[in-house]
């Protein structure tokens, strides 16, 4: 009985993981600016965050909205999981440690891996640049 609810349960499960691996993922403001990225760089770039989770306070609720809006779909809109000023420089302190961590990796996949740096750095820079004219929603500076 197991083995054929595997048998009918794998081809599902790797049509579930070929739509992903060819997915693009935007992370977008209300003002118009967008990152995209495909999946597997998008999940590199989750990963190197969910390894600071611990390390920088006020990180954990912040990517825990990022995977769960990811989970539900391929736009991820920065007002639903950072939607505070606190919010999104926690997150652009995260993504630079990310992108230093990234440059002292050995780059085991040249192109992979730099696609994940050069990914995680045109985030950063979006998030340095939202903070910095602080483009929060209702955020009057």
């Amino acid at each position: 009985m197991s083995t054929l609810f595997i048998g009918r349960a794998v081809p599902y499960a790797c049509s579930i993981m070929l739509y992903r691996a060819s997915q693009e993922f935007t992370v977008r403001w209300t003002d118009g600016f967008t990152w995209k990225a495909e999946a597997a760089t998008f999940d590199r770039v989750t990963r190197a965050l969910a390894a600071l989770r611990d390390v920088i306070v006020g990180l954990a609720p912040v990517l825990a909205r990022w995977e769960s809006l990811a989970a539900r779909g391929p736009e991820l809109r920065v007002d639903d999981f950072a939607p505070t000023e606190a919010d999104r420089a926690v997150l652009t302190a995260a993504l630079a440690r990310a992108k230093e961590d990234a440059g002292a990796e050995a780059a085991g996949d040249d192109e992979g891996h730099a696609a994940f740096v050069a990914a995680l750095a045109a985030l950063h820079e979006l998030f340095v640049t939202d903070v910095t004219e602080g483009r929060v929603r209702g955020f009057s500076g």
